[in-house]
């Protein structure tokens, strides 16, 4: 219990919900990686602005210019122009960036950095660093006096505050408070410092010229944030378990009022005029908007995931790519910022060989394949603490021969494998990790997979040209064999209930109505074609076939179920990987000639851009990109590395620090997104 509460206690003291010209109120979604802003005129989410890893405080320019956001695990800075809400810098911190805030002239940003114990001060003209501060332990939060002449840094380890001289970037004074100090804010007359006290339900009232403890006034259950009006007549408290908001009255340091809000409400800011208070409430995901004339929720604003939270219990996993090595019987994962390949998990056993990764939903498990064995190897992730661990948790799991293919159900509670070695079809509950044979085939299967309803499982068997369809797989009701074209292979689904299968031998893609199991079919230009992926252009959703031995790439329109472009490609491609967050945008894999090419159909689906073509070190066989899209791993199995690009719609650009090498044999990738 203790261990659960301290992850959530240093969660909060990072939660910046702050204004900006009286008309937006900015929120970083920690788990979203991007920051919401509401229009307070109609409480309406007006645009969503893309940052860095587990973003959890904002500071606003005092002429309300620039947004400065507080990326957490990026251990940086983002800069957003107010105005279009356009990234213009980022800024390298220190360890695990905690809380901001900007002095009253927008000369310089304070930084608080947890894991560092220090405090980094920014020329706001510039954004170099040009001054560290040491400060207590735990650094949580930080406010500036209205004079600019201090700033108040709270200590959550230490129960006590260091007071920074602003002009000599020295310590001023230390006081002690209570226990867990994670918030501050001071009056605006800067008479008085407010400082809340998560492990003592309370808050500290310090007077700013003595340093002396003024009152001490009980608040609600595990207290995290706190605003005070503009005219300072109130002060409004966050308490995180009892899911409310506590209202202190600053002349006689009662409280005055209790306001529900939501489930574990973090962030506070108050509008200019002092009319609105917003609050973020975690696990709602939402914003809870409080109308101060009557202490009243008058609106209810939904936002992103964890709005103004922190890595809390380990769900908010950083950005990593997961590569099995073969050779090396190891887990590898890629930090996508520092781009370092640490192994987190060594198997002991001298013939475990990896073959492929399958992460769960919540990324907190691996499930990796062994071809040396007829055992699956489940791997717990714990993403706590400066870089993740992952260790091997109770027996490897029994199934079948060799597996060819693994899928996770949309729910996540299940895994599907599909075993070459006894052409079985297998289901494993992940809950309990249970084994059960779904269907023994006629040949081995070659590939598997699920629509995205999760009521139909499909698998590919070449040799039978078939592919073999499982309704209702969690409960499993019926098998059956559905003939398509010579040497059926891959899958792709679209959102009305049709399954698209690539068929090599006859050069055709067939399509599947789930329902019914009715097909159709349509030749397609160029030789072999392998990979299918699904694109959204639009509204609308495609697939996009490529043909592994010609330079052809296929768009083909699924509701019409015809051919729209075939675009030449430099060179024959067997694998599509599609950016997640622009699905547009798919980047093609070329082991012929160890290469990998973009292409972007945003503007033509007819002329699409087809960017240039960039090495990939020896033989791409997989790869993928990370939720946010901004960088494509791809891993080299005949070089044993990875390579690491950064995106711009269809053109790549290698990325300092690769291509990371030290893998015997990379096999298989799955991304933390």
């Amino acid at each position: 219990m203790r261990c659960v509460y301290w992850i959530c206690f240093l969660a909060f003291c990072l939660l910046s919900a702050v204004e900006v010209r009286a008309a937006s109120i900015y929120v970083p979604n920690s788990s979203s990686k991007n920051v919401s802003v509401i229009d307070t005129s109609s409480n309406a989410v007006v645009a969503t602005v893309a940052v860095g890893k587990d973003p959890v405080a904002v500071a606003i320019t005092p002429n309300g210019s620039f947004a400065y956001v507080v990326n957490q695990n990026g251990n940086n800075i983002s800069v957003i122009d107010t105005s279009d809400h356009a990234i213009v810098a980022t800024i390298t911190v220190g360890l695990k960036p905690a809380a901001i805030a900007i002095t009253p002239d927008g000369s310089f940003a304070y930084v608080v950095n947890q894991s560092g114990d220090d405090v980094f001060a920014i020329d706001t003209s510039s954004y170099a660093i040009v001054a560290t501060v040491t400060v207590g332990s735990k650094p949580a939060a930080v406010a500036i006096t209205p004079d600019g002449a201090f700033a108040y840094v709270t200590n959550q380890s230490g129960k006590n505050i260091s007071v920074i001289d602003i002009l000599s970037n020295a310590i001023a004074a230390t006081i002690g408070v209570g226990a867990g100090p994670c918030a501050v804010a001071i009056a605006p007359d800067g008479s008085f410092v407010y400082v809340v006290n998560h492990s003592s339900k309370n808050v500290s009232v310090i007077n700013a010229s003595s340093h002396a403890i003024a009152a001490t006034v009980d608040v609600g259950v595990e207290p995290y944030a706190i605003a005070i009006t503009p005219d300072g007549s109130y002060a409004y408290v966050s308490n995180y378990s009892s899911k409310d908001v506590s209202v202190i009255n600053t002349s006689s340091h009662a409280i005055v009022a209790t306001v529900d809000v939501g489930r574990e409400p973090y962030a506070i800011a108050i509008t200019p005029n002092g009319s609105l208070v917003y609050v973020a409430n975690r696990s709602d995901r939402n914003v809870s908007v409080i109308d101060t004339s009557n202490n009243a929720v008058v609106a209810t604003v939904t936002v992103g995931t964890s709005p103004g939270n922190g890595p809390t219990l380990g769900v908010a996993a950083p950005h990593y790519a997961c590569i099995v090595d073969e050779t090396n019987s190891r887990l590898y994962l890629i930090d996508e910022t520092s781009l370092n390949a640490r192994p987190v998990a060594l198997f002991l056993e001298s013939s475990f060989s990896p073959q492929s990764i399958v992460l769960t939903i919540d990324r907190m498990h691996a499930y990796i394949a062994d071809s040396n064995s007829n055992a699956i190897i489940h791997v717990t992730m714990d993403y706590e603490g400066v870089y993740p661990t992952a260790v091997a948790t109770g027996s490897p799991i029994t199934v079948g021969v060799y597996h060819s293919a693994m899928v996770l159900s949309p729910d996540g509670n299940y895994l599907y494998v599909a075993d070459t070695g006894d052409n079985t079809v297998y289901r494993i509950t992940l809950s309990n990790h249970a084994v059960q044979s779904l269907a023994t085939l006629g040949a081995p299967p070659d590939n598997i997979g699920i629509d995205p309803t999760g009521n139909y499982l499909l698998i590919s068997v070449p040799g039978n040209g078939t592919v073999e369809v499982i309704a209702n797989p969690s409960g499993f009701s019926t098998i059956s064999s559905v003939p398509v074209g010579t040497t059926p292979k891959a899958f792709a689904f679209d959102d009305s209930g049709n399954a698209y299968v690539t068929c090599s031998g006859s050069h055709d893609l067939y399509k599947v109505e789930l329902t019914s199991l009715a097909t159709s079919s349509i030749a397609l230009p160029g030789t072999t074609p392998s990979a299918i992926s699904q694109m959204v252009i639009g509204d609308e959703t495609y697939c996009l076939v490529v043909m592994d031995e010609s330079s052809t790439v296929n768009l083909v329109a699924t509701p019409s179920f015809t051919v729209i472009s075939s675009p030449s490609i430099s060179a024959p491609a067997t694998q599509i990987i599609v950016n997640p967050d622009t699905p547009s945008v798919a980047y093609l894999l070329q082991p012929s000639v160890s290469k990998v090419q973009g292409i972007d159909f945003r503007t033509s689906m007819t002329s699409p851009v087809v960017g240039a073509q960039v090495s990939t070190h020896s033989f791409p066989i997989g790869g993928g990109c990370p939720a946010s899209g901004m960088q494509l791993y791809v891993i080299n199995n005949a070089g044993g590395s990875v390579s690491v690009y950064t995106t711009s719609g269809a053109t790549l650009t290698e990325a300092s620090g690769s291509p990371i090498t030290g893998l015997g044999n990379p096999a298989g990738i799955s991304i933390c997104p």
